[in-house]
């Protein structure tokens, strides 16, 4: 393997300076232009790569960050889609990425690889703040920065890229409004989560436009697709004089799980049922009817996060405290249509058991 030393012996120009250039610090260190050319002319011609791992042991740093993930997770479209923007991050800045898997480790051990590896800075995607601040307290002890992608970071540690999800739910609400529905219901998780509780305020910011109407929430549990088509087919199978003509789901996979409690029911969307969709996701794009559904922007939420941390580990940018909210997108497809009935209805939450 070629190394500094036999590009110094080659040229007759010490190490330092030879080190200087392939550092990208000739600049800095004043090196005339054409030595800058004669070094790296000559690197090229023998083929000089640089050892990164000796780099940083030398200087204790590694071009490296880490995204930490539950691997349940790792087959989600959403996360496949957040991963491919920060490989556009990392790349544009010369870095790495390493994946770690909290729920085969846990966290003593990850904060022991992350120190041993020299990690520069840590990327989480998690749906709950409070699992995280253990996480951000070790990291900010041991000077290591961090982002939470797709959620707000209001711990005052590192930085957070999230959407404006109750605006979007909101709009998407006022759609439906628009087409006539009075009776429009909220399908969302039985989970007290911060983008849960965003997109359940723009729902019911949403219905407080509807003159007379009152908010209609079936809160369900995260037991895998299917788990809750019994409770679902209760909801559909109400007295028409009650049952909601429309509904806005927290997600596609909700949207997915209440068209197939419908179809099971002869219940025609959006004949009968107006269906609105969350995330913009393969599937609201594969069913016989295609949804009507509020796209996040999965790609620029995970290169947001990346890049955001890079500029401050490589330009010190600041970072905490920081948290940018990214634009969703309501996009209306065939799932929504005018109700058959425009009849209101009356105060109804909807609680399911697990």
């Amino acid at each position: 393997m070629v190394t500094i030393k036999d590009i110094s012996r080659r040229l007759g120009i010490s190490h330092a300076t030879v080190s200087y250039v392939l550092n990208g610090r000739a600049e800095s260190f004043k090196i005339r232009k054409e030595v800058t050319e004669k070094i790296l002319a000559t690197a090229r011609e023998l083929g000089y790569v640089r050892n990164t791992l000796a780099r940083s042991m030398v200087t204790g740093r590694s071009n490296t960050i880490a995204f930490i993930i539950n691997s349940k997770e790792m087959n989600a479209e959403y996360i496949q889609r957040i991963l491919t923007g920060m490989l556009q991050a990392v790349e544009k800045y010369e870095f790495s990425l390493k994946l770690f898997d909290w729920q085969l480790s846990g966290r003593d051990t990850i904060i022991r690889y992350l120190q041993e590896q020299r990690i520069m800075g840590v990327i989480f995607h998690h749906p709950d703040i409070n699992i995280l601040r253990p996480w951000l307290a070790d990291l900010e002890a041991l000077q290591i920065s961090c982002c939470i992608a797709n959620l707000r970071n209001d711990t005052g540690i590192g930085c957070g890229v999230s959407t404006d999800d109750a605006e979007c739910v909101e709009q998407a609400v006022r759609h439906l409004i628009s087409l006539g529905h009075s009776r429009i219901a909220h399908l969302t998780a039985d989970m007290d989560w911060k983008y849960v509780r965003e997109r359940e305020k723009g729902y019911l910011n949403g219905m407080k436009q509807l003159p007379g109407s009152r908010p209609r929430i079936l809160r369900i549990g995260l037991n895998g697709f299917g788990s809750n088509l019994e409770a679902l087919k209760h909801f559909l199978l109400e007295p028409p004089e009650e049952r909601a003509s429309a509904v806005v789901c927290d997600s596609d996979y909700h949207a997915m799980e209440l068209f197939q409690a419908a179809y099971q029911l002869n219940i025609r969307i959006p004949d009968s049922l107006s269906v609105v969709g969350f995330g913009g996701l393969s599937p609201s794009r594969c069913t016989p009817v295609l949804f009507s559904t509020i796209e996040q922007p999965f790609e620029e939420i995970g290169c947001k996060s990346a890049a955001m941390l890079l500029d401050h580990i490589v330009n010190h940018a600041p970072i905490d405290g920081r948290n940018i909210v990214l634009s969703n997108r309501f996009r209306q497809a065939a799932s929504t249509a005018p109700p058959p009935l425009t009849a209101g209805t009356g105060i109804t939450t909807i609680k399911t058991k697990e």
